[in-house]
């Protein structure tokens, strides 16, 4: 007796029985089709910047066959780099309420101490 297999669509497509929202929590981010919920996949892109790629998607799933544009945009630093000589400023990348906040907490617990008033020790 042979045994049938039933196919995926697409490698890209979750197995059967698999919902498409567990599929995405498991694999981290992945762009779905607007029409048929489907993985897309990219085509093409490029970088406009640093924080912005625009691209091209098309659905995975056979029968569909949608298109469409794309455009990823970094809006926000939540923690900065520690590489030295990284600057959100140069790249327009703006901080986020929070860590503006931690960044001037931390400014005011190390403020240098003014050497013209503070008493002397001899």
């Amino acid at each position: 007796m042979k045994k049938t297999v039933q196919r995926r669509e697409s490698r890209h497509a979750p197995a059967p029985g698999v919902r498409i929202e567990d599929a995405r929590r498991k694999n981290g981010l992945r762009l779905t089709c607007p029409y048929c919920g489907f993985f897309v996949r990219v085509r093409t892109s490029e970088y406009i910047s640093e924080a912005l790629i625009s691209g091209l998607v098309e659905c995975q799933r056979a029968t569909c066959g949608w298109r469409g544009h794309f455009t990823f945009n970094i809006t926000e630093t939540t923690q900065m780099c520690e590489l030295p000589g990284a600057d959100d400023v140069r790249l327009g990348i703006k901080l986020s309420p929070f860590l503006e906040r931690k960044l001037a907490a931390k400014a005011a617990q190390t403020k240098t101490p003014d050497l013209y008033n503070s008493p002397t020790i001899h």
